[in-house]
């Protein structure tokens, strides 16, 4: 079969795919995945590929600055096939060059047809990287995931230029207003990922304020929860000879640097109960790390009344400022089950907590009370 019929038939199944796709025939997440798959599997030099998979992607661009992991991996590839135009091709070329004055003029036709081959390719990534860029610039913070697999870094360190300084396609100024307005736009938000990328790698920390002891703190509470984010998979890849798989969490939050008990307390619980994470072993993970914890300070001081738990003020103070309220929220049910934990662990008294609240003059106004988190154990 000739090249030509081939590409009769791609662009027929384009355009099946297309149209199935806009009808919602098709299950929409499953098509954006499979062209990313496509794509990260050309490499650079495979210029035919290039051309068939581009104007795919321009079609359903839309969707994909929609997500910011398919963003993020979308950026890479165009940062990548980018870079392979402008910076390995030329260098071949400039490689390639016969230095003979007679070749001059020839040379000169050669480059005006190269760079006229390549002008669609370079319209069509500069386009993608425009399009993530004012739509999904989250995907081109720079970030380190720890795993050489999910694209650390930024694909913007990939770009021999900024986005703003790449070949705007002649059509896409005229939907802002001319070219000058279009440059804006992405400036504005090349700063803006720019900040943010130096945000992530200072960790978040005004480390360029005066006041030393809160930029120790807050460095402290990133580090915290990032360790509690990386938890189960740290305790799903520790060794199953371990005793106590554990330790390695429990070192990193406690052992690691100076802060106050009731800013890692608060850090704690505040993940425990927050919507935005992930996973019923969270209320006990806390509850052991606590537990732990507990039994370390116990033994460092014997004379310690052993009655009253170590954390009880801390978590007291915890439901009465910090707890969520709204019985209606998620959030509320986790702290249900965190301070179930707690007491299961020997690390809150019940009968302590009621105690405060009466000796405090607070059980008597229990309905009334404007944060009834507090009184979740009643």
């Amino acid at each position: 079969m000739s090249r030509e019929a081939i590409e009769d038939y791609w662009n027929y199944a384009c355009d099946i795919l297309r149209y199935m796709y806009t009808e919602n025939m098709l299950e929409k997440e499953e098509i954006l995945l499979r062209v990313l798959k496509i794509c990260e599997a050309i490499k650079p030099g495979e210029e035919y590929k290039l051309r068939q998979i581009l104007p795919i992607l321009l079609v359903y661009i839309s969707d994909y600055v929609r997500n910011t992991l398919h963003s993020r991996r979308l950026a890479f590839f165009a940062s990548q096939m980018i870079y392979w135009i402008e910076v390995e091709m030329t260098e071949e070329q400039n490689r390639e060059k016969n230095e003979s004055a007679i070749a001059t003029k020839d040379k000169l036709n050669n480059n005006l047809e190269y760079e006229r081959r390549y002008d669609t390719l370079t319209w069509g990534l500069n386009s993608i990287i425009h399009m993530v860029t004012m739509y999904c610039p989250s995907a081109l913070v720079w970030y380190d995931p720890g795993d050489m697999r999910n694209h650390p870094g930024s694909p913007l360190d990939i770009l021999p230029q900024a986005p703003s300084q790449m070949m705007i396609p002649p059509s896409a100024a005229k939907f802002y207003n001319g070219e000058e307005e279009y440059l804006q736009y992405l400036r504005q938000h090349e700063r803006m990922i720019s900040k943010r990328s130096t945000a992530v790698e200072n960790k978040w920390s005004r480390y360029t304020s005066k006041d030393s002891l809160t930029s120790a703190v807050i460095t402290k509470v990133v580090d915290i929860i990032r360790v509690l984010d990386r938890a189960a998979q740290t305790i799903r890849n520790a060794d199953s000879s371990v005793t106590h798989p554990l330790k390695p969490i429990y070192d990193a939050i406690f052992k690691l640097g100076n802060i106050e008990t009731s800013s890692i307390i608060g850090t704690l619980c505040d993940w425990a109960v927050n919507s935005k994470r992930y996973g019923s072993f969270r209320a006990i993970l806390i509850a052991k790390l606590l537990a732990q914890r507990q039994e370390e300070i116990d033994f460092q001081e014997p004379n310690r009344k052993s009655s009253v738990p170590v954390f009880q003020s801390e978590l007291f103070t915890y439901l009465h400022e910090s707890a969520p309220y709204s019985e209606k929220t998620e959030a509320f049910h986790h702290l249900i089950c965190l301070f179930g934990e707690f007491i299961r662990h020997d690390c809150f008294s019940h009968s302590m907590y009621i105690s405060s609240l009466i000796s405090r003059g607070i059980r008597t106004d229990i309905t009334s009370h404007s944060n009834p988190g507090m009184l979740i154990i009643l």
